[in-house]
């Protein structure tokens, strides 16, 4: 172990000559990491008897703890009830908008309760952001990283080369270490989908951090669909107006062409549903206790990716315009 031991201070300074950013500070953990786990095989390489093996029962704090384990990772994702912090890490793996695993479903509980009213804590769907004028609502989410990508100009190279410029969301890393310390640097907004419940804690924490914007959002149809589907479908379009922290305006429309941010206020337009449409569900009579637990419950533990949506919202009509087949890569 002492070769190890001394490789560590080696090591450590080699990782802390380089810029020191909350990106790589989990290298501070690999670290001691990587020398517990180095001393642990030398240590059982030097074992020479081998030991008697001998039965023993699986004793009950075991079994609960495998209950435990296999509900974090496969209950979460395949009721939906979680997102992120989710053992999916590198998966791609939707949640919402159906699932794109070949064996499991994922979403069921946000599938079963999509028509369900927005006041519901489970209901109202799928949603797309379409236009926004929050600081928050435009840099939490989707997260656009890509003008980070390492080495520095590999992504133009690879364009040049006739490969696809690679794009890189990670709403993981601005949910986690927070926009004070790594925030997207990208000036373009790419829309994105999110499940309603998530847009409703969207919406509080904008409130209270930019206290005035404007929102333009729709709620797709249905809970499953295509690419094409996530980037066009439209059952309803909002349009909310936020003024020192409250809704000073909510009007909706069933009309595909409402959804555009530079909209009239005349036509198709009508006030939203105090206490049913979601930016006014706070405005709903004191919900049961049970209900109010749930959506405790759901504000703790239900935090969701954004999914991207690389095509714009002008581009439904234009035959060139190319929809991926599949979602693009989000997340950690």
């Amino acid at each position: 172990a002492a070769p190890l031991a001394a490789a560590v201070p080696v090591v450590a300074a080699v990782g802390a000559a380089r810029a020191w950013t909350p990106k790589n500070w989990a290298f501070a953990l690999y670290v001691p990491m990587a020398a517990f786990v180095g001393a642990a095989v030398l240590l059982s390489s030097q074992q020479t008897t081998t030991p008697k093996k001998t039965k023993h029962r699986v004793r009950w704090p075991a079994r609960v703890a495998g209950v435990v384990a296999a509900l974090y990772a496969f209950g979460g994702l395949v009721t939906g009830l979680q997102e992120q912090s989710t053992p999916n890490m590198f998966a791609n793996l939707k949640v919402h908008g159906g699932s794109n695993h070949f064996v499991l479903p994922t979403g069921l509980v946000l599938r079963a309760f999509a028509d369900a009213s927005d006041a519901h804590p489970l209901g109202g769907g799928v949603v797309r952001v379409e236009h926004t004028t929050s600081h928050w609502l435009r840099t939490v989410y989707p997260a656009d990283f890509t003008d980070q990508l390492e080495p520095a100009g590999a992504s133009d190279l690879l364009e040049r080369l006739g490969v696809a410029k690679p794009q890189y969301f990670n709403s993981g890393f601005t949910r986690i270490l927070g926009l004070d310390l790594v925030a997207p640097q990208t000036a373009r907004f790419y829309r994105y989908t999110v499940p309603a419940i998530e847009l409703k804690r969207l919406l509080k924490e904008a409130r209270a951090k930019d206290r005035d914007f404007d929102l333009v959002y729709s709620q797709l149809p249905g809970f499953r669909g295509d690419e094409r589907w996530r980037a066009f479908a439209v059952r309803r379009s909002f349009r909310v107006r936020v003024q020192d922290g409250d809704v000073a305006s909510c009007e909706v429309s069933s009309s595909r062409a409402a959804a555009g941010p530079e909209s009239s206020s005349s036509g198709a337009w009508a006030p939203c549903a105090p206490g049913i449409d979601l930016p006014l569900v706070e405005a709903a009579p004191t919900a049961t206790f049970s209900w109010r637990l749930l959506q405790a419950l759901l504000d703790r533990l239900a935090l969701y990716h954004p999914y991207p949506i690389l095509v714009d919202a002008d581009d439904e009509g234009d035959s060139n315009s190319k929809v991926p087949p599949s979602i693009v890569c989000f997340g950690p």
